[in-house]
C-alpha cells in the first residue's frame, strides 16, 4: 500500500515528480502517542528489522520516496531526527535513498527541550544535521543557514520543475480539475437559449469550465443533445435547465451511470480523448 500512495503521488515521469511524498514517521513511532516527544523506545533487532522497518523500506527501495519524515521519539537512547543509524546507515547506506530527510514540527526542539539530549537548540539542530536530517518543519535551523543552503531543498524543488520551462514539465499541464473536489472539477451549465442564438447555431445558452469542448443540438430554445469532448480526466457536473432533464449518457456505445446533484444536476467523471453523447427530455408543459 505504501508503494502504490508513493508512486501514485510522485508520478512515472523519468525526471520530474508530481509532488515529493513523504512516508513518516522513520522509524519505530511506538509507545503511547501523548509521550511521543520524550518517549525513548527500546527495540530488539529483531522487531526492527521484521516490525518497523519493511514498510519504509518498500516505500524507499521500490516506491522511490524523494522524502522522509523522521520521527518524535528516541530510539535506543538517541532522538530518531538525530540518529544515524535510522537515517545514514540504514536509510541512506543500506537502502540507497537519495533524497531528503526532514522533520515534524518540533521534532528538532524535542532533541533540546524533551529528550534532553543536547545540552542547548543549536546543539540540538547542529546533532540533527549531522544525524542526517536535512529539513525542520519549524525555526530551529535558523542559525544553520549556510547547513540549510547547503541541503537537498534546492535539489526537490529543481525536480519538480520550478526552475525549468513550463513546456518541458509535463506535469506543468494537469489541469486543477484533476485535483477538484467532485463538486468543483468542472461545470457544464446549459441555459435556455435565445430563439436569435439558436437559429443561427450560436451556442449561447451553455456556460462550461473545466476542459470541455461541447457541441449542443438546441430545440426550442432547450437542449435536445450534446456531445462532450473532455481534454482532461475529471468529474464535471452537468446542470440542464429549467424543463429540461438529462435522459440518458453514453461514451460511445456504454451508457453511463450519473450521479445525482442538488436538483437536476448530475456528476458525470469523464477521461479525456473520450466522447460523451448526452440526449435531454423535456418536463413538465
Amino acid at each position: 500500500m505504501g508503494v502504490s500512495f508513493v508512486t501514485g503521488m510522485q508520478g512515472d515521469d523519468p525526471h520530474y515528480l508530481k509532488v515529493v511524498a513523504t512516508p513518516k514517521h522513520y522509524a519505530v513511532h511506538s509507545g503511547p502517542e501523548p509521550l511521543r516527544h520524550t518517549f525513548d523506545v527500546k527495540r530488539s533487532e529483531y522487531d526492527l528489522l521484521n516490525t518497523y522497518l519493511p514498510a519504509f523500506k518498500a516505500a524507499v527501495m521500490e516506491g522511490k520516496a524523494d522524502s522522509v519524515m523522521c520521527v518524535y521519539n528516541s530510539v535506543d537512547g538517541v532522538p530518531g531526527c538525530a540518529s544515524t543509524d535510522l537515517l545514514e546507515k540504514r536509510l541512506r547506506e543500506q537502502w540507497g535513498f537519495k533524497g531528503f530527510v526532514v522533520s515534524d514540527c518540533g521534532a528538532i526542539g524535542d532533541i533540546f527541550r524533551s529528550h534532553k539530549y543536547a545540552p542547548t537548540q543549536g546543539a540540538a539542530s547542529v546533532a540533527a544535521v549531522n544525524g542526517g536530517t536535512d529539513l525542520t518543519c519549524g525555526g530551529e535551523y535558523t542559525t544553520l543557514v549556510n547547513e540549510v543552503k547547503a541541503c537537498t531543498i534546492s535539489e526537490a524543488r529543481i525536480r519538480l520543475g520550478m526552475f525549468d520551462p513550463p513546456e518541458r514539465v509535463p506535469y506543468t499541464k494537469a489541469a486543477i480539475a484533476i485535483n477538484a473536489h467532485p463538486s468543483e472539477a468542472g461545470e457544464l451549465q446549459f441555459l435556455p437559449a435565445l430563439p436569435k442564438a439558436w437559429d443561427h447555431g450560436e451556442v449561447t445558452g451553455l456556460r462550461a469550465r473545466g476542459g470541455l469542448q461541447v457541441d449542443v443540438k438546441w430545440n426550442d430554445g432547450l437542449p435536445a443533445a450534446a456531445t462532450l469532448r473532455p481534454t482532461v480526466d475529471g468529474v464535471h457536473v452537468l446542470r440542464p435547465p429549467a424543463g429540461s432533464r438529462i435522459r440518458e449518457v453514453r461514451d460511445g456505445r456504454q451508457s453511463i451511470r450519473l450521479h445525482p446533484g442538488a436538483g437536476s444536476s448530475a456528476s458525470l467523471p469523464v477521461k479525456a480523448g473520450h466522447v460523451y453523447s448526452i440526449q435531454f427530455e423535456r418536463i413538465g408543459g
